[in-house]
């Protein structure tokens, strides 16, 4: 009997279904690409926001014998400041440089791009503050990433990114 009613039912369904259906599922596709491109974007912030600390702290590190008259961290000699800053040492043209190998990009003028096409413009560096024995840098940057939804290329999203970081020697 209900096997009866359901056959008949399909019967009168005269094609309709498969446009709505169709339809439906073209929006939930194009829904989930937005979705991915949105997570895209967010992720590649904070990778370069993790790589941009990671090229801050080692060319920190690496820097440290030229403010401290020459003595590795951890010896208690290094509390004789030499006179050097820490802005003269660690300055952006050694950020940036830091950074290409950190991101795996290439320079052209000012700008890093890396093989997906993110670019960084107007890459800036600047020691904020030394306080407490903290050193504490902020870079700041414009990133331009570049989308594509359903097959089709995006105008590239501009963000201006400001990453503090903060360096703390062993002494």
């Amino acid at each position: 009997m209900a096997f009866i009613r359901i056959r008949a039912k399909l019967l009168e369904q005269r094609g309709e279904i498969a446009p709505q259906g169709a339809a439906i599922l073209l929006i939930c596709i194009i829904l989930l690409t937005v979705a991915l491109q949105v997570n895209y974007v967010y992720a590649t912030v904070d990778q370069i926001k993790e790589k941009t600390n990671t090229a801050v702290l080692a060319v920190a590190a690496s820097n440290v014998g030229s403010v401290h008259d020459g003595v590795r961290e951890g010896e208690s000699a290094a509390r004789h400041f030499t006179g050097i800053t820490w802005s003269r040492v660690v300055s952006t043209d050694a950020v940036v440089e830091s950074m290409m190998t950190a991101l795996n990009a290439t320079a052209s003028g000012s700008t890093l791009t890396r093989t997906n096409g993110v670019q960084l413009d107007n890459i800036h560096m600047a020691v904020s503050n030394n306080d407490g024995g903290k050193l504490n840098f902020t870079t700041t940057m414009t990133l331009k990433i570049p989308l594509s939804v359903g097959g089709g290329i995006l105008p590239p999203i501009q963000q201006r990114v400001e990453v503090h970081t903060t360096y703390e020697p062993k002494f």
